[in-house]
Order: C-alpha cells, then structure tokens, then sequence
C-alpha cells in the first residue's frame, strides 16, 4: 500500500515547476520507511508520486505527476523509451548510458550498455526497493550476455544502504571490448570508473580528434584510461598522456595496444606538478586537453576547486602556442557553466592570452539534460582558440 507524504508551500512550488527533487526540510510530514509514496499539498490536494529516502537530504524524488500503479510494468515502459530514445540517436559506439536517472524519468537509477554487457547503480533508498522489478526488466528488455551491479559509491553511505560490486550474471572476466568511433577500448566492468568508463565525453572526444588533426605536440592532461588521447593520436604527430594512477597507465598502454598507437609518450605523474614544470621550462605545445576529475563534489569544496580550475586553465594557456587549442572540460554540476566562463576569462587575462571560443559542448546525447533539473546538466567543456 502506497503511504501518503505532505509537502509545504515551498515543496509544492518545486514540483510545480517540474524540479524532480524534494529536500526533507520541506516536509510537513513523511513515514520512517522508504519506497513509493504518494505526494499532496498540506491542504491534500494531490501532487503526484515519488521515490521516499529517509536519510538523505533529497527526500523525495518525483517520478511522476499521475497516480500510476508502480509496479515493475511501470518501470519496463521508461526503460524501453530511454532505449528507444538511444537507439534513434544512432551512438558511434556500442557503449552507451541507457538510462539516466531522473532524465529518463527513474531517479537515481543508472543503466549503461558495454557491448553484451549491461552495468547498473541504484543510487537512493527509494529506488532500492524496487531492485527486483528493477533486474527483472533488464532480463526481460535486454536479456544481458552479463550484467554487473556497481553500487559501490559514496553516496550510497549518505542513504544508509551497503556498498556492492559484483557480477549478478554471467561469468569469466568483467573486460570488456568496446568501439568509439573506429577505435578499439578496454573496460574493466567492475574496476573502472563509475560503471566502468566516462561514456559522456563521446562527442567531445570525438570532437578533439578532428581539432588535432595536423597538429605537432599535443598533451592530454589527466588522461586517465587514455580515450582522449587515443582519439587525437589518430591525427596528431606527437601526444604526451599526463596520468598520476599507475593502474589507469597500464590500461591506458592495453589501449595504445588495440589500436596500434606509437606516437603516444605517457608521463605518470600529478598533472598539477607536470603544468606546472612544463611551464617552468617553457614548453609549448599546439593542443592542450584538460579533463580533470570533479574538483567541486559539494558545495562547501567550490572556493578551494576554483583555485584548482583557475591554475590549471592558466598553466594549459600559457603553454600554448599561438593558433593553438585548449579543450578544458569541468564535471561538476557545482560549477556552473557562467562561473566556469568566469574562471577561464580569469585564466586568459593572467595569462596574457587572447582567447576565441570556438564551441561549448556537454555531456553526450545519451546522458540528455532535462529541463528545469539544472543538476542535469553537469559537463561543461569549452574548445578554446588562442591567438
């Protein structure tokens, strides 16, 4: 039976506005346990329906303003239209985000394709309550040659459920094979980065590679598994691949092997340490990729990751030589793309450098923004010109 929750004016004015998230502060009244509840106004006049988290600071997550049944039929109808929706966007790659949580209408839940294999986080309190409909519709949908469970991050322990990785179905090795626009990449599905890789830089990516072509010295700081580099390797002389991680170095040599790269050189090393030095002994490069980790986690770390963004911009523009490139991506939704902006305007008057932008890109199509949710929309990446 669904419980009934109570919101106050303000609750009630975020969901009118189409803004997914509730906070508990805006609760007139909740139950102790999570799962479906149905939402009303403190007068009862019915609002919709949400996922219930009783520990988290986002207590409600609306999944809808109608009173559906909330059963596994239910969850099989979004997951096939997120699919749809992917498989009409025709990805130059056969890896994919499926579903993205509250864009695709199921909040806090993630989906991703890896070639035969699917991987998987349920992200709230609400949401794990409807972890057996949940599988039963990827089986049913998809039916997986493999399918991992990465609920292994932090913000699980914010919602009071156990962290977990481990593979539900299928056996042998959790590597996996998968293609990116001709090119050939290694994915650890239990070891690697969120599901196992960063699948919303694509476009950019692929952007950055046309970017290359022709160019003599490329660096590719926080290059992490070495997609980025891989990419612009294709059409550039020279890339040198900045990464502090010594297992991420050795995927990122399995990569350079499958594609039969040999003009990659990788420094494993702090990329703040290597702008640094390579300033210091006046270095130039012709294209300089920054894609660092998010600097900005809550919003208590923005004063000191601006910092961080501001020096790296600034080293990255200052290595440059005149007519070359800088891609610098931020993947904090913390920072806006108009403090960004900001930063890099900072950076390029410091710096001395006069700087066009020729393009802003985003998070590819498969991890689609949706409106009135600015959370949504979280990677920013700036293609810059400096004359």
């Amino acid at each position: 039976m669904t419980v009934t929750m109570k919101v106050n004016d303000k609750g009630k004015r975020r969901i009118l506005k189409g803004h997914p998230w509730v906070f508990r502060s805006d609760l007139v009244e909740s139950p102790a346990a999570p799962g479906v509840a149905a939402v009303t106004d403190a007068k009862g006049a019915f609002l919709g329906q949400a996922l219930h988290s009783p520990h988290s600071q986002i207590a409600l997550r609306m999944i809808g303003r109608g009173a559906e049944t909330v059963d596994e039929d239910f969850w099989k109808e979004r997951i096939e239209g997120a699919a749809a929706l992917r498989k009409a966007l025709k990805i130059p790659s056969d890896a994919c985000r499926i579903v993205f949580g509250e864009s695709d209408g199921i909040p806090s839940f993630i989906l991703d394709r890896y070639h035969e294999a699917y991987s998987f986080q349920i992200l709230s309190a609400g949401l794990e309550t409807q972890r057996e409909a949940l599988l039963s519709c990827i089986q049913r949908i998809f039916e997986p040659a493999i399918l991992v469970e990465r609920n292994d991050v932090s913000v699980r322990n914010l919602e009071k459920l156990p962290l977990s990785a481990q593979i539900l179905k299928g056996g042998g090795s959790t590597e996996i094979e998968v293609r990116e626009g001709g090119l050939r990449f290694r994915v650890d599905l239990l070891e690697g980065q969120k599901t196992g890789a960063f699948l919303d830089q694509r476009d950019n990516r692929l952007k950055a590679a046309a970017l290359a072509q022709g160019r003599k010295k490329i660096l590719d700081a926080f290059s992490y598994q070495g997609w980025f580099a891989c990419h612009m390797a294709q059409a550039a002389e020279e890339v040198t691949a900045v990464e502090q991680s010594a297992p991420a170095c050795l995927s990122l040599r399995a990569n350079l092997g499958l594609n039969q790269i040999g003009n990659v050189k990788i420094e494993e090393a702090n990329a703040f340490d290597f702008l640094k030095e390579a300033d210091l002994r006046k270095d130039r490069f012709d294209l300089i990729n920054l894609d660092p980790p998010a600097f900005v986690k809550s919003r208590s770390q923005l004063k000191a990751a601006l910092k961080g963004y501001k020096e790296i911009n600034l080293r990255a523009l200052r290595l440059l030589n005149p007519g070359g490139v800088l891609i610098t991506s931020s993947c904090s939704h913390h920072l806006s793309e108009e403090k960004f902006l900001e930063i890099l305007e900072d950076a390029a008057r410091d710096a001395r450098r006069r700087v066009q932008i020729l393009s802003i890109g985003g998070q590819a199509p498969d991890h689609p923004v949706l409106l009135n949710f600015p959370e949504s929309r979280y990677l920013k990446c700036f293609f810059l010109h400096v004359l």
